[in-house]
């Protein structure tokens, strides 16, 4: 019979681990815990003692500054960017006024507004690609008048301000609805109700009324923030002279915005505050007469133009100025 080896005996053959007397023997080695040990060798690469604590003090360091910048963030400088934060989720609308009309002596408009509409752009709030830019703007633009496009206006667009500027007016109330389903809220252009100045009388009146226009950059500028650059202010004539009386003060909304700008919840609302009446000495009907007859007698003579001016005897009250 042939008798099988157990296969869970112990061998007991070998070299005995308490003999150490072989030249070169090192606990180390049989430990596998020495690294580059003179003479002797090792089977695995062992981690440096130190590397542990160069790590905690990388960590240490590198905990340290984080709290120390979370503190300055939140302690020294948390009242500046809790504003900021809020003045991202808070936008504040002006609301602009209605202007003053002006009027002769017995209560005929020389100078009144008409309902109407401009198309306004905020250039922070564009796509900021420029071929979606220029897609969107080709796509609300390209069937308007090129008479009520502000070219000087469109060109800066490409500016990220938050400003928002008047790119076309004034705008029909039927034009205005066909620019409203083109225009998306959040896409940084808008529709905005305007009140637009007309004057009764024509040539006849002109001198003396005078006009209103866009603000200008320079006046802007030197409004020291009176106006906004989407305002009209007057130019020459009572329109200028009466200016601080004829614009009345803007009114303001206070709305929550969402992070795409869109309106989310109106917290309060200032209204505006119309413009003052001017009521002329002017007579609207002796200012057409005296109009049409200088015309004639200019045309008759064959003169470069003249003025006529028609005062009241008894209070010196202008009745009539025209010019031509």
């Amino acid at each position: 019979m042939v008798k099988l080896n157990d296969p869970f005996a112990v061998k007991a053959w070998g070299g005995d681990i308490a003999d150490r007397n072989v030249r070169g023997w090192s606990w180390r080695a049989f430990e596998g815990s020495s690294l580059g040990e003179p003479g002797v060798g090792s089977l695995r690469r062992v981690i440096s003692q130190r590397v542990p604590w160069y790590v905690a003090l990388l960590l240490g360091v590198t905990g340290a500054l984080l709290i120390g910048r979370a503190a300055w963030l939140q302690g020294v400088q948390g009242s500046y960017w809790r504003a900021v934060a809020e003045g991202n989720r808070i936008r504040l609308d002006v609301v602009s006024a209605s202007r003053g009309l002006i009027v002769d002596q017995v209560g005929r408009p020389l100078a009144q507004n008409v309902a109407s509409f401009h198309l306004v752009a905020v250039p922070a709030e564009l796509p900021a690609d420029e071929v979606e830019r220029q897609e969107l703007l080709t796509r609300v633009l390209g069937d308007l008048p090129t008479e009520l496009l502000r070219q000087e206006e469109i060109t800066e667009l490409v500016r990220p301000s938050y400003l928002p500027v008047v790119v076309a007016s004034p705008l029909s109330h039927e034009l205005a609805l066909r620019l409203m389903a083109k225009v998306n809220e959040g896409s940084g252009l808008r529709i905005e109700p305007m009140a637009e100045r007309t004057y009764v009388g024509g040539a006849a009146i002109a001198p003396l009324v005078g006009y209103v226009g866009p603000v200008s950059a320079e006046e802007y500028k030197g409004a020291d923030g009176a106006y906004r650059l989407t305002d009209t202010k007057g130019k020459v004539g009572l329109e200028l002279q009466y200016e601080n009386l004829l614009r009345g003060q803007a009114g303001v909304r206070q709305v929550e915005v969402d992070a795409s700008g869109l309106e989310r919840k109106v917290f309060a609302t200032e209204a505006a505050v119309a413009g003052a009446r001017l009521t002329l000495t002017v007579d609207a009907e002796l200012q057409g007469v005296a109009y049409e007859s200088l015309q004639r007698a200019v045309e008759a003579s064959g003169r470069k133009g003249g003025s006529v001016v028609v005062l009241n005897p008894w209070d010196g009250a202008v009745r009539a100025f025209v010019s031509y």
